[in-house]
């Protein structure tokens, strides 16, 4: 059985439709790293600070790569789609198409990441300190962790309809 090859020639209304879609998407993920930049900002006009002990601080590290993995696990999730649907006109391949998005939102994700990081760092008055291999466990731990939770969401909401 030969599968059908998905028509890539959007009509002038829906394409403008796709695009507007993605690029909600694009600002709604910009906003966000804005949002971050002025927390940063704020903090440094303020001068706000709080005394941590060794171990928060050590524990402050596994959050900044906690948020990077879930948030990019959630705005994969429910915001690939805004992107391959707009981006397929372009690249003409799901594999190459599914990489470009994926690549942007992780890439937006980390910076929200760093930004983080920066803004944690400036509040406790030190750096957090960055593992590698913490990072490692950390993220697979998250990784997992949000693709059980979006899992469970999806078959509680199958099951109850």
């Amino acid at each position: 059985m030969k599968k059908k090859k998905k028509n890539l020639l959007l009509d002038g209304l829906e394409f403008r439709a796709k695009r507007k879609s993605a690029l909600k998407y694009l600002l709604f993920l910009l906003f966000i790293v804005f949002i971050l930049l002025l927390i940063l900002f704020l903090n440094r006009k303020i001068g706000f600070h709080i005394d941590v002990t060794e171990r928060t601080r050590f524990y402050l590290s596994f959050f900044y790569v906690l948020c990077y993995t879930i948030l990019g696990g959630i705005l994969i999730f429910f915001g690939i789609k805004n992107f391959n649907d707009y981006l397929i006109v372009y690249f003409q391949d799901d594999a190459l198409t599914n990489l470009v998005s994926v690549s942007i939102v992780i890439s937006i994700s980390f910076l929200y990441a760093a930004i983080l990081k920066n803004i944690i760092s400036e509040i406790i008055g030190k750096d957090i300190g960055i593992n590698e291999w913490t990072n490692v466990y950390i993220y697979i731990f998250g990784r997992f962790f949000i693709i059980l939770v979006i899992f469970i969401l999806l078959k509680f909401r199958i099951d109850n309809k």
